[in-house]
């Protein structure tokens, strides 16, 4: 069994051609899916056979994308283009009327070398798509791994919401009784007969069974094990369901607080409350 976190961390690096690559991915929790690229402009024509790559990954989380393509140390200084570099200061000193002082470094960006031929071109597309990947699959495994925290966190406060709900099945029988006693003890009080009130009686009746907690722990008991067999199977998309199962636990065990009379079952609710809420904050890294 397996639950993966939204939060991760991969980085790879590596040569290709005349350039250092490096590719760098982090994620984190988001109700939707969120890609955000900051990649160099040779990249522009790929980004979205990138983005495709991502989606077969991720289903869920915000992800941060950085690529960094640098030239290497060895590479010619004359392939510079100094076409683009004389039509680059051609422009900036028509617009630009400050006493601004170029940097040469400037000029040993990406933008201002020849362009490469089509084939090193393509070969570097495919190549930056193979690590692209390769560092989504680490990414993967890291946030698999934190995923382990995760399911070992949500096991353990199922296992003790689990128990006290029990709890409440056994106290619910007393509960009902307790308060079938207060209301004999008020009637008598008042000297009332139910035999001679027809009408007081079906209210008392309608009363009690509003106060019946049988549905309402029956309910929980499915929603229990809806949520132990999501995180006993393997899967990349569990939290929006692990989450609606939560509310739905939540539901039931509000309902069960304001309809029981038994300080035990209060004491029960009160923890399981406290279980859920724990739950729920690790629910939104859930994948």
């Amino acid at each position: 069994m397996s639950i993966y976190s939204m939060t991760g961390f991969s980085r790879t690096e590596t040569d290709i051609l005349d350039f250092e690559v490096t590719c760098e991915l982090k994620s984190v929790n988001n109700r939707f899916k969120d890609f955000k690229f900051r990649t160099p402009h040779i990249l522009n024509q790929i980004e979205l056979d990138l983005k495709k790559l991502c989606e077969k990954y991720i289903s869920r989380g915000s992800l941060d994308i950085n690529i960094h393509i640098k030239r290497k140390k060895s590479q010619d200084e004359f392939s510079l283009d100094f076409n683009k570099i004389n039509s680059f200061l051609k422009v900036f000193k028509e617009n630009v009327t400050s006493d601004y002082i170029l940097n040469p470094t400037h000029f040993l960006k990406n933008e201002f070398y020849q362009d490469a031929d089509k084939s090193k071109e393509e070969t570097l597309f495919i190549e930056v798509k193979k690590v692209f990947e390769e560092t989504l699959k680490k990414l993967q495994l890291s946030r698999e791994n934190e995923g382990k925290g995760l399911l070992a966190i949500m096991l353990e406060n199922t296992d003790l919401l689990e128990s006290h709900l029990g709890k409440i099945n056994e106290y619910k029988k007393s509960n009902k009784d307790k308060v079938e006693s207060k209301l004999k003890e008020k009637l008598q009080e008042r000297n009332i007969e139910l035999e001679d009130d027809q009408r007081l009686y079906k209210e008392i009746i309608f009363y009690l069974e509003k106060l019946d907690i049988d549905e309402e722990t029956d309910r929980a008991k499915i929603h229990i094990d809806k949520l132990k067999a999501n995180l006993a199977s393997s899967g990349v998309t569990k939290g929006r369901e692990i989450e609606f199962t939560l509310q739905e636990l939540n539901r039931e065990v509000n309902t069960i607080g304001s309809k029981s009379h038994h300080e035990k079952i209060t004491e029960s609710v009160i923890k399981c409350k406290s279980y859920l809420e724990k739950m729920r904050e690790q629910a939104l890294n859930i994948q």
